[in-house]
């Protein structure tokens, strides 16, 4: 079974995500998932758990344009692409100052490169890393997913604020993710915190990336 993937660049959602339900908190000794939208401050509670559990963050920005789609799915009004950049920046970013790994458009990535700034390949389109907070640099990484295997060897785990389906999430042996959408928090519940995809694959390997999408290759 390929792993789904939040794309905007898919105008229909993934076909499987009418049998979800909808998630807004869960907890398993493999990870923590919450609901939260990045444009407002983290509960205290929250900051507190990935501030003491989360060893990095990661997470791959909407493109400029791209962010009514994830709001319509997950019900909400859309909210400005700058606040949302601003957000994650001042109040999960240089809040935490832990080794960040941002996937972002040419627009947006610079906010973040406080170490470095690289081109790299998300799903088959174009984007950039902007790393911050580093303890250590990655080597020469081609795509995300050979960042993600890099980054799952070198730190336990992660916290993703834009987690979608669990891409990042799974990589790490700890994970806490949030995103505004339910249903794709049910399924890192179902799917990731409660190993049925390890169940499914038999030897713990994560299933093919075949069904992936690339995301808008603009800045």
């Amino acid at each position: 079974m390929a792993e789904p993937y939040n794309s905007a660049l898919k105008r229909r959602a993934w076909p499987g995500r009418a049998e979800l339900g909808e998630t807004a908190f869960a907890e398993t000794e493999r990870g923590v998932v919450f609901a939260h939208s990045v444009i407002e401050p983290l509960p205290d509670e929250r900051f507190a758990l990935i501030q003491a559990r989360a060893d990095c963050l990661y997470c791959e920005i909407p493109w400029p344009g791209a962010g009514a789609t994830f709001y319509e799915r997950a019900g909400l009004e859309p909210q400005p692409h700058a606040d949302l950049v601003l957000s994650i920046k001042a109040r999960i970013v240089d809040a935490l100052r832990k080794p960040t790994f941002v996937i972002a458009s040419h627009r947006d990535a610079p906010q973040f490169a406080l170490d470095e700034l690289r081109p790299i390949v998300i799903n088959g389109g174009d984007a950039w890393v902007a790393i911050a907070y580093a303890d250590r640099l990655p080597p020469p990484c081609k795509t995300t997913l050979d960042l993600l295997a890099w980054l799952g060897g070198q730190y336990r785990s992660v916290y993703d604020c834009c987690c979608g389906y669990g891409v990042s999430l799974r990589r790490f042996a700890y994970a806490v993710g949030s995103d505004i959408d339910r249903k794709c928090l049910n399924y890192v519940e179902r799917e990731i915190l409660h190993g049925r995809e390890r169940q499914r694959n038999g030897d713990g390997g994560d299933a093919e990336d075949s069904s992936l999408s690339p995301q808008p290759a603009q800045e």
